[in-house]
């Protein structure tokens, strides 16, 4: 008797212990990680849009702005900034509206992306929902 009751503590312990890795959305062992990257890039493609830094519809997106200062002092000209999921939903939708951007979405990966140019660089800015396995 005693030797069935360890065995149901640690049968429920383990099970508890099992469902503590899921993530919010994802199954066991997944997470959810919401971001702003700023890479720095030599040029927009052809046929993509620019926006200012400086733009009204930039002018309250602190995340794009915090994720394109610290790029501008990186040697690589990289930053990330992580986000929570609140703000992502008005980052994607923010960025996504502007001109020249994009959005996309898979089974992975929620993003939208734009080109902005910030103190003379132009930068590929995503704000990215991403499944971590």
């Amino acid at each position: 008797m005693h030797r069935l009751r360890h065995a149901a503590v640690l049968t429920v312990l383990v099970v508890a212990l099992a469902g503590c890795q899921a993530g919010p959305g994802g199954g066991p062992g997944t997470s959810v990680e919401y971001s702003v990257a700023a890479a720095a890039t030599d040029m927009a493609p052809g046929n993509a849009s620019t926006v200012d830094a400086s733009a009204p519809e930039l002018a309250d997106v602190d995340a794009v702005h915090e994720a394109l200062s610290r790029a501008a002092e990186d040697a690589d000209g990289y930053a990330l900034v992580t986000v929570s999921e609140q703000q992502f939903g008005t980052l994607n939708r923010t960025v996504a509206s502007l001109p020249g951007g994009v959005s996309s979405t898979s089974d992975e990966v929620v993003a939208a992306m734009v080109y902005v140019e910030y103190e003379g660089t132009v930068y590929r800015v995503t704000v990215e929902k991403r499944r971590l396995v």
